[in-house]
């Protein structure tokens, strides 16, 4: 008797969640957030001008954006997942105007420091799309939680996070 399985990927929108599961990610603290697609105050957002988000580009039309300054409480997104590997995709900003553009994440899995992610932006103004900040392709099959913080050492970090795939 042979047991088949087949390994499927699932997303975790930064606003919807996961479709399959209702998940959707937390955000804390609350009023450290903001929904990046509707920010007008925000220094990253939506349009055409170069150091701007090309809304095509952006999963579901979406990404959460906040910056942690030194003293600040510590951003974080918490996602539940059950599944073997994980995958965290980002925004990645480099030189916008009068914008801390700095990215350091930490990577928290199931209580566990397990990665840090850094961008440290050039000159240009792109925006990067679908950057890998995190991935693990190793882990034991099972639930698991993925806490991303940013704001563990003293820098000013942005953090724009569009989705997750596990699998």
């Amino acid at each position: 008797l042979t047991a088949l399985a087949k390994l499927v990927n699932r997303t975790i929108d930064d606003e919807y969640g996961d479709i399959h599961t209702g998940l959707v990610p937390t955000y804390e603290p609350i009023p450290g957030w903001a929904q990046g697609a509707a920010c007008s105050t925000c220094g990253i957002r939506a349009g055409t001008s170069p150091g701007m988000v090309d809304m095509d580009r952006v999963h579901n039309g979406t990404w959460h954006d906040s910056t942690y300054h030194n003293g600040e409480p510590t951003r974080n997104i918490t996602v539940k997942f059950t599944g073997r590997a994980v995958y965290v995709y980002n925004l990645i900003a480099n030189a916008v105007p009068s914008t801390s553009t700095l990215t350091i994440i930490d990577f928290i899995l199931d209580g566990v420091h397990v990665d840090t992610y850094t961008h440290s932006p050039d000159d240009s103004t792109n925006i990067l799309y679908d950057v890998p900040v995190y991935v693990n392709s190793s882990l034991k099959h099972g639930q698991h939680t993925l806490v991303m913080a940013s704001g563990s050492d003293s820098f000013v970090s942005l953090m724009l996070f569009d989705y997750i795939v596990y699998t």
